[in-house]
């Protein structure tokens, strides 16, 4: 934290030690370099990145890896954080499409889940609703 107050935050980021190795090794700075916000939704946020240098991304978003999930060009990379709070990617050089998707695998799980038992319990209901007909239409024409 003391670190932040005597960098220019606007071209430089501080990364903890135990996260540099998902760091980009270029240092140069790309002035051509262009970056546009192309979609949001609360659980999708899209970018398009061009460069003509690898380098590295500082998010405007604030950085929870719990469930969030980061794309190039649509193979998961991983992502983070820069400045203690932002969220931060390495960008090879080109034009790359980047997402950010929220994607828990405990929210997968329990979909699957209610699914799973909703459709049994509909399963059950039809049974019920069937036998009772059934035996409604049996008391109703005691002849068959």
């Amino acid at each position: 934290m003391v670190a932040l107050s005597k960098l220019d935050t606007r071209y430089t980021g501080i990364v903890e030690s135990k996260l540099k190795e998902l760091v980009g090794k270029s240092n140069t700075t790309d002035s051509a370099a262009k970056v546009t916000f192309d979609s949001y939704h609360p659980e999708k946020l899209e970018y398009t990145s061009t460069s003509t240098q690898a380098g590295n991304l500082a998010f405007s978003e604030v950085f929870y890896d719990k469930g969030w999930k980061s794309y190039i060009d649509n193979k998961e990379v991983p992502h983070y954080r820069v400045n203690y709070v932002l969220r931060g990617l390495a960008v090879p050089a080109g034009t790359h499409k980047i997402t950010f998707k929220f994607e828990p695998e405990k929210y997968a799980i329990g979909s699957a889940l209610a699914l799973g038992f909703g459709s049994i319990i509909y399963l059950l209901i039809g049974l019920s609703l069937f036998v009772w007909i059934k035996k409604e239409l049996k008391r109703n024409n005691p002849a068959k």
